[in-house]
């Protein structure tokens, strides 16, 4: 006879997974095998919403003893997450600076904290300002003896994602100055916008256990240390998942991170310049000597253009690839053809491309003339599209249809 828990533990957790959170709290109620199998996936992500945050805190204020009953799932809890802040603030609230701490929600008998925690200053704007700031200080938000306690009951913390917190510098401070005496597994700390120092420096406070990284091309100065992305990531010892924003460094390329970086799984790549193959060849020739076949399983280039050294890399060293993406934002989409050194080497790519079960190439190109206004956009989301594309635009190649 057939029952549920003959079916195995990953298959239930794949299907509670996709159930909403409430389905999920009733599965929780039914008995004690689908308690087990529900509560893990019901407290695996808290999102800090005003009203959790409020009730979090509410709960920081018991007793040690009914704290740790209070928060006995938060071992399960592998994401701290702050949904999108929405207030009448005119000031962008995550760039707001801090000179103390909230006001304190733990210790009703520290009468000495700075009850006006944002810069000296603010005080003075006009009348319409006061309220605008009214409503920032209304914003629930754990002081750092709150946040700190929340941490330590989250031992198996993997993700805090609280760039659009309206304190967000603030939890990032707690986090370099404390954080890591508590979060002894924080795979990804996200960030949803451009460069932000305060961000990579907490990302370096945590450079042993952060799998995923997301820099952009600059100069950092970080726990005394001064440096490109270069010189930091060969620090980072774990990291399988790396997105570099390039808008400086003329001559770099994904060989460069590859060869620092050699265990990524997944590779994000957006540059504003064009390498050529000459410059290339050297960088391409060391990660042919460290390592023949990289462990990329996804690789998003956005380029200018497209290299036949990334032709090669792409065709002959990606074994595991899964998916590929690539955005060409300065060609026409057969450029990258013409361009080419050899018909071959376009050849051996496209039918390296079949094999891909992932593929997405886009080619945007706007002309600068105001008197040839020669626009182009092409989007292309599977493999027979793309080889449509090929032939319509190169009908002598030698492809074969498979």
């Amino acid at each position: 006879m057939f029952t549920f828990q003959k079916i195995p533990v990953e298959i239930h957790s794949i299907i509670l997974n996709l159930l909403p959170k409430e389905s999920i709290y009733e599965c929780m109620l039914v008995n004690k095998y689908w308690s087990s199998l529900s509560i893990p996936i019901y407290y695996q992500t808290i999102y800090l919403s005003g009203t959790q945050i409020e009730y979090l805190n509410s709960k920081l204020l018991l007793s040690e003893k009914d704290q740790d009953q209070q928060f006995e799932y938060g071992k399960h809890v592998k994401a701290l997450i702050s949904p999108e802040f929405i207030c009448s603030v005119q000031q962008d609230p995550r760039f707001i600076h801090y000179n103390s701490e909230p006001e304190d929600t733990i210790d009703d008998d520290d009468d000495d904290d700075n009850d006006g925690y944002l810069e000296d200053g603010a005080e003075d704007e006009d009348d319409g300002d006061d309220d605008e700031l009214d409503n920032f200080e209304m914003i629930p938000v754990f002081n750092s003896q709150a946040f700190l306690k929340l941490l330590s009951y989250l031992p198996n913390l993997k993700k805090i994602d609280l760039f659009t917190s309206a304190y967000y510098e603030f939890y990032m401070t707690i986090l370099i100055s404390q954080g890591k005496k508590y979060l002894h597994h924080l795979q990804e700390i996200s960030i949803h916008t451009a460069y932000h120092e305060l961000h990579f420096a907490v990302c370096y406070e945590f450079k042993h256990t952060l799998t995923h990284l997301v820099v952009y091309y600059t100069t950092y100065y970080v726990d005394h240390l001064f440096g490109d992305p270069i010189y930091f990531l060969p620090h980072f010892k774990s990291l399988t998942h790396l997105t570099c924003r390039n808008f400086e460094r003329q001559d770099l390329s994904i060989f460069h991170l590859l060869k620092i970086c050699p265990h990524l799984t997944s590779l994000e790549f957006d540059s504003n310049f064009h390498v050529l193959d000459q410059d290339l060849i050297i960088p391409f020739k060391n990660i042919k000597k460290q390592q023949m076949e990289t462990k990329l399983k996804v690789l998003d280039l956005t380029l200018p253009q497209l290299s036949d050294c990334y032709l090669l890399y792409i065709t002959h060293h990606t074994a595991h690839l899964d998916s590929l993406s690539i955005t060409l934002f300065d060609s026409h989409f057969d450029d990258w053809i013409k361009r080419s050194h050899s018909t071959s080497i376009v050849i051996d790519f496209i039918h390296r491309l079949r094999i891909i079960p992932h593929l997405s190439f886009c080619t945007r190109f706007v002309s600068s003339s105001t008197f040839n206004l020669n626009n182009q956009v092409i989007e292309i989301d599977s493999f027979q599209d793309f080889l449509d594309s090929i032939i319509h635009y190169h009908p002598n190649l030698e492809i074969q249809k498979e």
